[in-house]
């Protein structure tokens, strides 16, 4: 799955990055991602949660397929152009695809942000396509669904559940589930034994222990070195999402395909759709036309192009991202979570530190400003610092700057804290979804 992991946008080759980007394996998957989302927003108890993932692995199953074998003919003719566009198209539809996953994911967790973190604690899976253990890991699935009525979430549908095969919801049944006893956690991460390879290594263990805590009883989130320490504020989330929601609506209503706003003071976000235009439109327009968009945005901000800012693009992020809410799951219409999927619509964060600084200073903790740019934030004896990577979560959700200045507060005054950590936002409520159809129609260029 290599081309999966790779990034379109930093290969340097133009007309690599051009055929790519509307191959008939792309505007395909735009298509499926359209009709997922649709689906998925329209989930609504268990009993739509064991069809939709049935339907998502067949279409990843034939996406992975197509992946692999477009690897193999690449490795048999390395030098050929057409082959290196069909297995990088082939690889992205699949991560694009697995981001219909991701969102599906969250859905099962409740929203949690803690339990996809937790479970993110891993390498990436490889491809269920050819993989000796799913059979079994499907036949797992559909036993827990009819001996017990137990949703059981396959991991290898996402990019972001990493530890073990499953995640059964315990917590849930279907109509007509069969009397049984349940166990007392809420979920079980499960591991689908075939046989196959060694067991876990003690190390392995303490990190599926550590996961199981954190979901179950909100223990401590433990990273993949053991030490990495994720922290979890006790405040409410709050966002800009409908402003968000209508930035990319304007986006791919506009003429231009361009929209911007200001978010906050000192907050400014923009967004480019490049599909759609009229015929010989050049690439170049469009972004000069976005810049222009951001600029003006920027000025009413009173911020200019060249002020030190955080900054967030979404280009080539759907999968990426495992600690952001999904773009299936935003409250805009499934063709616009399709168009973010694929990289045809995108949109900046910039934020000004300035607003998070005061924030944190009215909170009455100490801020200092070094170059990157990044914040050093202390309280007693005991600083962190904030840089752009931080904050991800909050620039591509549009997490008000008020919930960052509480929770990054709240995080300097823990004690005991050593080390490299990161801050786990709130969770978002469960989605309410804006009013979208499963009509699609194919982009041109």
């Amino acid at each position: 799955m290599g081309a999966a992991n790779r990034w379109l946008f930093k290969t340097g080759n133009a007309a690599l990055v051009g055929r790519v980007y509307f191959h008939d394996i792309q505007r395909e998957t735009g298509a499926m991602i359209c009709y997922l989302v649709t689906r998925l927003q329209t989930l609504k108890s268990v009993e739509d949660w064991f069809p939709f993932q049935k339907e998502l692995s067949a279409m990843l199953y034939a996406a992975e397929e197509r992946e692999y074998n477009a690897t193999q003919a690449l490795k048999a003719s390395p030098g050929d152009l057409d082959r290196q566009v069909e297995e990088f198209a082939s690889g992205r539809a699949v991560r694009q695809l697995r981001s219909v996953g991701d969102a599906f994911a969250w859905l099962v967790l409740g929203m949690e942000r803690a339990a996809v973190v937790a479970l993110s604690q891993n390498r990436p899976s490889g491809r269920i396509y050819g993989k000796a253990g799913y059979a079994a890991e499907v036949e797992a699935v559909e036993a827990y669904w009819e001996t017990m009525g137990h949703f059981a979430l396959l991991h290898d549908l996402t990019n972001c559940l990493r530890i073990h095969d499953l995640t059964v919801v315990n917590h849930l049944h279907r109509a007509g589930a069969p009397d049984h006893t349940c166990g007392e956690a809420a979920y079980d991460i499960v591991e689908v034994k075939t046989g196959r390879g060694r067991g876990p290594s003690p190390r392995q263990q303490q990190r599926i222990a550590d996961a199981l805590q954190a979901i179950n009883e909100g223990g401590p989130l433990i990273g993949p070195d053991g030490h990495f320490q994720q922290f979890r504020p006790k405040i409410a989330f709050s966002s800009h999402q409908q402003a968000l929601a209508g930035l990319l609506e304007a986006a791919m209503s506009g003429e231009t395909g361009t929209a911007a706003i200001v978010v906050e003071d000192g907050w400014v976000a923009s967004a480019l759709r490049l599909p759609g235009h009229k015929v010989g439109t050049d690439i170049g327009d469009l972004v000069r036309e976005w810049n222009r968009a951001r600029a003006g945005a920027l000025a009413d901000a009173g911020l200019k192009e060249s002020s030190e800012v955080f900054r967030l693009q979404t280009g080539d992020a759907a999968g990426r991202a495992l600690f952001r809410i999904p773009f299936g799951l935003f409250p805009i219409p499934p063709r616009t979570a399709s168009f973010l999927s694929c990289d045809w619509l995108i949109y900046d964060s910039l934020l000004s530190p300035t607003p998070l600084e005061d924030a944190l200073r009215h909170s009455g903790v100490t801020v200092a400003r070094t170059a990157g740019p990044a914040l050093v934030i202390t309280h007693g004896d005991h600083s962190i610092e904030v840089t752009r990577r931080s904050i991800e979560p909050a620039l591509h959700e549009m997490i008000t700057v008020g919930t960052m200045a509480d929770a990054l507060a709240e995080w300097v005054r823990q004690p005991g804290f050593t080390g490299q950590g990161q801050l786990v936002f709130p969770n978002a409520p469960y989605p309410t979804f804006a009013a979208g159809t499963s009509s699609y129609k194919t982009p041109s260029n």
